[in-house]
């Protein structure tokens, strides 16, 4: 006999009911994408959406990046993000970077991680554990300038409403 699932399953049923309690307290719901319109609505058993509405998670800035300076851009990758695991995953993205640093072919590009968050000092104890040359810590800073000067944005995030 298993007893082990029984709490799980509980769990799982009572999830549901916990959506559509919060669906009909709730003066409105707010979602980062439609996508998770749907998903709410199928996992809550909802036929109405009229409480819910998507708020786009974008960035927003007062110029737009000049096509012609593309070719300008320095070796870097970008990562833009608060310094939390869960959802942002940033552990992922070293472990990929360590993966990039041992290879010689790429030892000049750099990974800059703009943000800051409650792990950033875990994840600064992997960097200098495996001995990671070419990661900086920027803090927390205005990330456009960064835009600008990476090449690749990295992000490992387990899910975005807009990535």
């Amino acid at each position: 006999m298993h007893l082990f699932p029984i709490p799980k399953d509980k769990k799982i049923i009572k999830l549901p009911i916990l959506y559509i309690e919060s669906y009909n307290f709730a003066d409105k719901v707010v979602l980062l994408s439609d996508h998770f319109k749907y998903d709410f609505l199928k996992y809550a058993h909802l036929k109405n959406d009229f409480k819910i509405r998507t708020i786009h998670n974008a960035l927003s800035f007062q110029s737009y990046y000049d096509l012609a300076n593309y070719d300008h851009k320095k070796k870097e990758v970008l990562i833009v993000s608060r310094l939390e695991e869960e959802p942002k995953r940033i552990s992922l993205a070293l472990k990929i970077w360590k993966e990039i640093e041992a290879d010689s072919s790429l030892s000049d590009w750099k990974l800059k991680i703009v943000g800051h968050g409650k792990m950033e000092n875990q994840y600064k104890d992997f960097v200098k554990h495996h001995n990671l040359t070419r990661v900086c810590f920027e803090g927390a800073k205005n990330p456009e300038p960064y835009y600008n000067e990476a090449s690749i944005f990295m992000m490992t995030s387990s899910f975005e409403g807009w990535s």
